[in-house]
Formats: C-alpha cells, sequence, structure tokens
C-alpha cells in the first residue's frame, strides 16, 4: 500500500499526538498521506483508509469513502471499540505490518435500504425509532414479501454481523461471527413477551411497515446513525444485502471469540 488517507476524530485525539506519529511513521517509510484535517479534496486514489477514534469514527470513514474502494483499518481511542483493531500502544509495529502487507482482508458485508426512491448503505445497521412524545410504534415484518411478525415497539434494528456487537448487542440481540452472511432483526423495548431476534439469510428482502397514532410522533430511518430519513405514517423500509462489502484490515490473528471475551471483560 503506498497511499494513505488519515480520518482523525479531534474529540478522541485532542492534541494530534496519534495522528502525527501516524503520519511521521508512513512518511518515514515513503508513502503518501493525507489527512482530514488538512481540509481540501479527497485523492481519487487511495489504497488505506485509517481512522484514529472508536467504532463511529470508522463507521463515518467507511460511509464517506467507500466509493474510494479502499481497505479501512482503525486506531482504537474508544471504550470498548470492537472495529478499530490497532491500540495506540503498538501504532507503529500495526502500521508497519500494513506497509510490509502482513495482514488478511475482510469482506464485510453491507444493507442497502431503499424508502420510496431514496436509497442508502449501512454497514453497521438500519434503525427505526420513535420521535416525539412517548410512545409505541405498531410494526409489521415482510420477509420476501411473506408477513412475518408484528409487534409494538418503541423501534426496530435491522444489522449485519458487523454491526451485531453495537445497538443490537444493547437491545439483546445475538451476537454473530463479522464474516457471516446473515441479517439480524430486533425489536427496541418491545411490548411482548414472546418476541425475539430473527436472523435471516443473506438473500432475504425484508419489509417493515410502521404505523402509529399520535399526531406529535413520527418514525425516522437511520443508517449507522448518520443519515436520518422521515417515514410517514404507513411507509415502509425495503432492506437487503447490499451488492458491495466494505474491506477491512485484520492484523490480529486471535479468533472473533477470543477478542469478543477480552473486549467484554
Amino acid at each position: 500500500m503506498n497511499s494513505f488517507y488519515i480520518v482523525t476524530n479531534s474529540n478522541k485525539d485532542k492534541d494530534s499526538q496519534v495522528t502525527d506519529r501516524m503520519v511521521s511513521f508512513l512518511k518515514s517509510r515513503g508513502k503518501t498521506v493525507i489527512t482530514d484535517t488538512e481540509g481540501g479534496e479527497i485523492p481519487e486514489h487511495v489504497d488505506c483508509v485509517l481512522s484514529v477514534g472508536g467504532d463511529g469514527t470508522m463507521i463515518q470513514a467507511v460511509k464517506s469513502l467507500m466509493d474510494r474502494d479502499a481497505a479501512f483499518a482503525g486506531v482504537n481511542m474508544g471504550t470498548v471499540g470492537f472495529l478499530p483493531e490497532i491500540e495506540p500502544d503498538s501504532l507503529e509495529q500495526s502500521l508497519e505490518r500494513i506497509v510490509e502487507g502482513e495482514y488478511e482482508l475482510e469482506e464485510r458485508m453491507m444493507l442497502s435500504g431503499s424508502i420510496g426512491d431514496r436509497e442508502s448503505l449501512a454497514l453497521n445497521d438500519v434503525v427505526l425509532f420513535r420521535t416525539g412524545d412517548m410512545q409505541i410504534i405498531d410494526y409489521k415484518i415482510y420477509v420476501n414479501d411473506r408477513f412475518l411478525t408484528s409487534f409494538r415497539a418503541d423501534g426496530v434494528i435491522v444489522s449485519t454481523p458487523t454491526g451485531s456487537t453495537g445497538y443490537n448487542l444493547s437491545a439483546g440481540g445475538p451476537i454473530v461471527e463479522p464474516l457471516s452472511r446473515v441479517m439480524v432483526v430486533t425489536p427496541i423495548c418491545n411490548h411482548a413477551l414472546t418476541s425475539r431476534s430473527v436472523v435471516l439469510c443473506e438473500s432475504d428482502k425484508v419489509r417493515i411497515d410502521a404505523l402509529w397514532h399520535s399526531k406529535d410522533g413520527g418514525v425516522i430511518v437511520s443508517f449507522d446513525g448518520e443519515e436520518n430519513i422521515p417515514l410517514s405514517c404507513g411507509g415502509s423500509v425495503n432492506i437487503a444485502a447490499a451488492d458491495r462489502n466494505t474491506k477491512m484490515i485484520r492484523l490480529d490473528r486471535e479468533s472473533f471469540l477470543t477478542a469478543l471475551s477480552r473486549k467484554l471483560r
């Protein structure tokens, strides 16, 4: 890899010490390095995008640079940080391995969601949630145009395996191995004792209808927490596996379960 673009969360790397270390090291290896703090246009060709922050920073980088066909890696400056794999204490050693090609590329599944003629992509999840006064929403779930279930809840999460350790986990959904090719549908604060998460195949097509009766509330469809689209009463969102993946750099040879156990502790 010869060209690098660094995306930094200034709230996490306030004095830019980590970012400056990355720039210094990569330039010492003769690599082209541009940071988002420099401003200007992002170069058309980027081999690797490096994020400095937590999961949210890395997702933002993916969303804004997915058309560059670059590989993504992150420096973990957050708390848990399931996506960023590089720790500041081993920064130079990790960058050396990337420069030398000592890594594996993981193809992470993404979701495509459409509301009318508007379409967006998500690496983590597509979330429907209520707005306005305290209320619950009636949801109907269809899979491949066949009715699956209905429930009353604060919202619904449709997650990728990558996103299963995010909002889905907080809502009681299952943790899924990140290289799996499935979708997880999980209700948020469901008002029924029998409703559970449902794991669907990559080839399935999901439609969620949202109904409510309050004049002061509504439903928002959020893609990775970055793009929020209002949904009209009785409106629907269609969700399926996207026709593109995100390339993640994997340096650590330990299994996902070992890493998960360590992070959860």
